[in-house]
């Protein structure tokens, strides 16, 4: 089956609960992952506690197998499919599916301005750690005694603060060391911009003024230093990332262009078609024809 004929489908959670916790076992070679990309209007963290798969994010495959970790945004497409090289096509994992909303300002803007793909490796000591803080969350999921949600947001930002140790240990080159350029206001300002942006950038409304509501600055003095800081404009910035998002569901989904383009923001498909053709120099229909025929 070609990568065009998924079926592509919205996961949502009931933010009214702020996570919900899974750890199952699951058979790949079964049409629900054979044939079904997703995306979410959550955040998703997951751990493979055993067995192998192929990680499809974002059109790119990924071998992974227990002690394998990532993390999903709202902008991320993916799948898991089965491991040719593994003798079962099962595998088992722990998932944590949780909104914006459940972790601190602090570490939640850290989290989502990290350079992707969002990835990370435990292997011994690190994969014993983070299985028993998966037991101990699974095994407390659905406790209602006193504190009992503190506890699961403390075991969850434990787990959460794990993997972004892994994560800087494992990918030294992309992250920032400098202290005074972590400490800076204005990054600052501009991180949780983007990490806002990164979870809204798919609502039609949008905009700049909300942004800079949303990080606590005026239009003008947020307009001016985000361009100082990132190279572009805010709203420059937007349409690049639903191009990008725009890229993914063309080349691993069989979506109409109208389909993608309100899935990416747009009101208007004609704005849509002329955005992307600005941004990748073709139409979206001849860059999906072109990759198709390349693959």
């Amino acid at each position: 089956m070609s990568k065009s004929q998924y079926t592509t489908r919205l996961v949502t959670l009931d933010h009214t609960k702020q996570i919900e916790i899974h750890r199952h076992v699951v058979d790949l070679s079964t049409p629900r992952y054979t044939q079904t990309v997703h995306w979410h209007d959550f955040f998703e963290m997951e751990l493979i506690l055993s067995g192998q798969a192929i990680h499809i994010l974002n059109g790119k495959s990924y071998p992974v197998r227990a002690g394998d970790l990532y993390l999903l945004t709202p902008a991320d497409l993916h799948t898991l499919l089965p491991d040719p090289s593994a003798n079962d096509p099962c595998i088992e994992v722990f998932n944590i599916a949780f909104s914006d909303t459940l972790v601190s300002e602090t570490s939640f803007v850290e989290v989502q301005t990290l350079p992707p793909p969002l990835t990370a490796i435990a292997r011994g000591a690190d994969f014993t750690e983070l299985a028993q803080l998966s037991d101990r969350l699974y095994s407390n999921r659905h406790n209602t005694e006193p504190h009992s949600e503190d506890i699961r947001r403390h075991l969850f930002l434990a787990f959460i603060f794990h993997f972004l140790q892994l994560y800087h240990m494992q990918h030294t080159s992309d992250y920032v060391k400098d202290p005074e350029t972590r400490a800076d206001r204005e990054l600052t300002y501009i991180r949780n911009a983007i990490a806002y942006i990164r979870y809204n950038f798919r609502d039609p409304d949008i905009s700049v003024a909300q942004i800079a509501k949303a990080v606590c600055l005026s239009s003008n003095y947020f307009g001016t230093i985000f361009k100082k800081h990132i190279g572009e404009t805010c709203l420059s910035y937007i349409k690049k990332m639903r191009m990008s998002f725009a890229v993914v569901l063309l080349q691993n989904s069989g979506l109409t262009v109208a389909e993608i383009s309100e899935r990416c923001g747009y009101a208007n498909v004609p704005y849509f078609i002329s955005d992307f053709r600005e941004i990748h120099g073709v139409s979206p229909k001849k860059h999906r024809d072109l990759y198709q025929k390349e693959n």
